[in-house]
């Protein structure tokens, strides 16, 4: 085994598993991207930055991938209440207290 303290040792090594038997970069990010989970975090995020709408429409794909997932409800409502958007805010909360039933 190769001492990673070494600064003579190379520093690429080579794949020990087939390219085919594991998942290509592109292929988890596609996974990463249909997970209502990173959905919501990546939305928390743009909310962070200012990026209001942004924030928006990732809190809703997760709504849309996972209904049940109440979290997103809540992330969701919660921001449009902050912008005052008490119309759309009302609608959600109640969709998540539908939801919870």
């Amino acid at each position: 085994m190769d001492n990673i303290f070494d600064p003579t040792a190379p520093l690429s090594r080579e794949k020990t598993e087939p390219e085919s038997d594991s998942l290509s970069t592109e292929q988890n990010h596609a996974n990463l991207a249909r997970s209502p989970e990173v959905q919501c975090a990546l939305a928390d995020v743009w909310h962070k930055k200012g990026k209001i709408e942004r924030a928006i429409a990732g809190f809703q794909a997760a709504v849309l991938m996972k209904p049940d997932y109440i979290l997103a409800y809540i992330e969701l409502g919660s921001l449009l209440l902050e912008i005052d958007r008490l119309p759309e805010a009302m609608e959600v909360l109640q969709g998540c207290r539908n939801k919870s039933e």
